[in-house]
């Protein structure tokens, strides 16, 4: 067998091209997210100075009395993935390393500065490859919260995010496969702590794609239903016009995917629908990833919208913790019958998908919907990729 996917997936042979004709795809090996951290100990990384604990399934790492950067390093290595892991400062600095190993105690390879300060150089990569993080960063993530980062390494292109705020996005030469690190720097006023770490490995020819750019809505998009949508510099709205449903549809089917989004909720009840289907040209069935602060434990929560209702609540925590005046980020990952929801990096639904039939392709759809018909709804999208699990097709 050929490895592709670091130590972790192989496959005997790759998918054929997209678009040679008469071929079709061929089957790949399942795709999984991987737990990296088993929230009891350190089991699957090696600790390499410093003080590295776990607390109530959190990491906390601190910087030696030697004046040494500690580290934390995967057994592992991954070369194409989807990683991501939350953080918090409690007065700690450090960095999130990959695509790397060490070298005479040191991480040789890239990392992200996460935590807080310039000495870090938060939101940034060093490495060999020059970034910048962007204006203004801490003011659009909560204050004293856990933050989702996230790294998506498909062959030289890298992209890193905080809470779905880009980062950075660049070109590495060379695809390396190397190992993952977590990194704590000398002299912080307290931890840096970690939870929630897991990876996605890739194949080499996938990668995220934009499900929406520019403002155009007529292109890759349909309209139902009587509400109002339009869309300004890469931002979607959706508000009430006659006070019923209303839904932006997608002109092509998805199964197996990774769907990310930031969106910011004034009003209303809304989400966004997948692996769901027109009924009688006007109204759609199916899964739905919901969005309304105002109902507890809504948001963040699976329903199946026309068909069997709720699915799976949300935990209280979300809407303990929502800001209306941020960019709150969606995740709505359906892998076969595993179907998990995210919200702020936070697993807010798991559920298990028994009945074969819905698991098949389906429409993604963005909504608005007017519950009692005299409330006002208003929604804003923006920032929507996808990645697309199935093997390369002659449309992709």
């Amino acid at each position: 067998m050929r490895a592709v996917l670091g130590t972790v997936l192989a496959v005997a042979c790759l998918a054929s091209p997209a678009g040679e004709a008469g071929k079709q795809p061929e089957k790949r090996d399942p795709q999984r997210w991987l737990a990296l951290f088993n929230g009891k100990n350190l089991e699957g990384w090696q600790v390499v100075g410093g003080e590295w604990k776990v607390e109530e399934g959190v990491i906390g790492g601190a910087g030696s009395e030697e004046g040494k950067t500690a580290h934390l390093v995967s057994d592992a290595t991954f070369d194409n993935f989807i990683l991501h892991a939350r953080f918090r400062s409690e007065g700690g600095t450090g960095w999130l390393g990959f695509r790397g190993d060490l070298k005479k105690d040191s991480f040789n390879g890239l990392r992200l500065g996460v935590g807080p300060g310039k000495e870090s150089g938060f939101g940034s990569v060093d490495g060999g490859v020059p970034s910048q993080s962007p204006a203004k960063l801490e003011a659009q993530l909560p204050p004293d919260a856990w933050i989702d980062c996230e790294i998506v390494c498909a062959g030289e292109r890298i992209r890193a995010s905080f809470n779905g705020i880009p980062l950075m996005d660049f070109i590495a030469s060379g695809s390396a496969n190397g190992r993952l690190a977590l990194m704590a720097s000398p002299g912080g006023n307290g931890p840096l702590l970690w939870k929630d770490i897991r990876v996605l490995p890739l194949y080499p020819d996938q990668d995220f794609r934009p499900l929406f750019e520019g403002n155009d809505l007529n292109n890759g998009w349909f309209q139902i239903g009587e509400e109002r949508w339009s869309a300004r510099n890469g931002v979607i709205t959706g508000e009430t016009a006659k006070g019923g449903y209303g839904w932006l549809v997608t002109d092509r089917e998805y199964q197996d995917f990774i769907l990310n989004f930031r969106y910011r909720w004034t009003s209303g009840n809304s989400g966004v629908q997948f692996r769901s289907w027109l009924v009688g040209g006007e109204e759609m069935h199916g899964l739905q990833a919901d969005i309304d602060p105002s109902i507890p434990q809504m948001t963040g929560m699976l329903y199946d919208e026309h068909e069997r209702a709720t699915l799976a609540k949300s935990p209280p925590k979300v809407d303990e913790s929502y800001d209306k005046e941020l960019w709150h980020n969606y995740e709505i990952s359906a892998i076969g019958e595993d179907i998990r929801l995210y919200h702020d990096g936070l697993l807010t639904v798991h559920f298990t998908e028994t009945d074969p039939k819905r698991i098949a392709k389906g429409l993604i759809a963005l909504q608005v919907h007017s519950a009692p018909k005299d409330q006002g709804v208003k929604v804003e999208w923006k920032d929507l990729r996808i990645l697309n699990l199935e093997p390369p097709s002659p449309w992709e």
